[in-house]
């Protein structure tokens, strides 16, 4: 098995920086953010948000979102989650105390991209053309190190 060198958020950005929309995040791409802890976060369409590396998920993002992402993956919602599931429940109450961070994703807020997505945290950006046209911008992406919702590394 390769060894992959060790790569952080700002280094992940430049390297999808200039993507076209529908290729962001292929397999080698993923695995690299996966083996380092990182998060890549991007507007997939006109109406859905695709977080992948650290953990994969999919936001429906219709006109635009907010979500929480933890350590664990995407936070639901109280009114979110089956209340009758014992197991759901646990974890709700379990992952509630936990840090997160707060993903805003706007849809056409008047700054060229289609998708502009930001986070309550550090992040680094890059920019996602549109796989149609590759002189329109379509999405600012991030990519934030998961580490920083790990109590034990953050104090």
């Amino acid at each position: 098995m390769e060894v992959l060198k060790p790569w952080c958020a700002g280094s992940l950005a430049k390297t999808l920086n200039g993507c076209e929309s529908l290729e962001e995040l292929d397999d080698e791409t993923a695995a690299i953010a996966k083996a380092n802890g990182l998060l890549v976060i991007f507007g997939r369409s006109d109406d859905l948000v695709h977080i992948g590396g650290a953990f994969d998920d999919e936001v429906s993002a219709w006109d635009g979102a907010a979500f929480q992402l933890d350590r664990f993956g995407l936070r639901r919602r109280w009114g979110e989650i089956d209340t009758d599931d014992i197991d759901a429940a646990r974890e709700y109450f379990q992952r509630e105390p936990l840090p997160f961070v707060t993903i805003t994703a706007e849809w056409c807020k008047g700054n060229g991209y289609a998708w502009t997505i930001t986070a309550d945290c550090d992040s680094c950006a890059f920019d996602v053309f549109d796989h149609l046209d590759d002189h329109r911008l379509f999405c600012r992406g991030i990519v934030i190190d998961i580490r920083l919702l790990d109590p034990v590394t953050n104090g």
